[in-house]
C-alpha cells in the first residue's frame, strides 16, 4: 500500500489496532514475542506503524528505536509512548550507522514498503555483526526461495554469512492449500547476520 494511503488511514489505523481482540495480532503475537530473542543491547523496530509491537519489545524489556515513514503514524506512536524513539525513516535509507542494533524486527510490515529487498539490505548493515533480524511478513508474492535469497544477498553485500535459526509459515488454522501459491502467504524467519 502506498504511503498516502497509509497517511491518509493513519488515526482508523490507530484506531483498530489498539482495539484488544479485534484483529489477528491479539491472537498470534504472543507466539511471535516467544520466537524473539531476549533484551540485549538496542532493538530497532521497521515499519512500527502506531507502535504496538515497539510497545510490547519495550514491556519485554528491549530497548527500541522505531522508525515508519509515514509522518502521522509516527506522532500516534509517539502520543502512545513517550518512552521509546520513534522516527520518520525510509526502511531502504536507514538513518544509522552500520551495526547499530543488536536485533532489527519487522512485525507485518515488509509487505509495506516500496523495495522488500533494499530494506532487507539495509536492515543487515544497521545490525553489528551475529545480530539477529526477525521478521514476520504477509508476503505471498514472494517465494520462500526468493525471500531467502534476499537475504543472502543483503548479508554478502556485507560481507557476511546468514545463519538460519528458525523458518516458520503461519498458523495451521490458515493452511498452506498445495498449488494455490498465495495461501502460502506467511514468511517469518529469524535469523542471524
Amino acid at each position: 500500500m502506498s504511503r498516502e494511503h497509509w497517511e491518509e488511514q493513519a488515526a482508523n489505523w490507530a484506531a483498530w489496532a489498539r482495539t484488544p481482540d479485534f484483529d489477528a495480532y491479539w491472537k498470534y503475537s504472543p507466539g511471535f514475542f516467544e520466537l524473539v530473542p531476549p533484551p540485549h543491547g538496542r532493538t530497532l523496530e521497521v515499519g512500527c506503524g502506531e507502535g504496538r509491537v515497539t510497545r510490547d519489545l519495550a514491556r519485554l524489556g528491549h530497548r527500541v528505536v522505531a522508525v515508519d515513514p509515514v509522518t502521522t503514524l509516527i506522532r500516534l506512536a509517539r502520543d502512545a509512548d513517550a518512552g521509546n524513539d520513534y522516527l520518520r525513516g525510509d526502511s531502504a535509507a536507514l538513518p544509522f550507522a552500520d551495526g547499530s542494533f543488536d536485533l532489527a524486527v519487522f512485525y507485518n510490515s515488509l509487505m509495506d514498503v516500496d523495495d522488500m529487498d533494499a530494506a532487507l539490505h539495509e536492515a543487515a548493515r544497521v545490525l553489528r555483526p551475529g545480530g539477529v533480524l526477525v521478521t514476520c511478513s504477509c508476503s505471498y508474492h514472494v517465494s520462500d526461495a526468493d525471500f531467502l535469497e534476499m537475504l543472502r544477498s543483503a548479508a554478502a553485500d556485507i560481507h557476511r554469512n546468514v545463519r538460519l535459526l528458525e523458518h516458520r509459515g503461519q498458523a495451521q488454522d490458515h493452511p498452506t492449500v498445495l498449488g494455490i501459491p498465495e495461501t502460502h502467504y506467511l514468511k517469518c524467519v529469524i535469523c542471524s547476520v
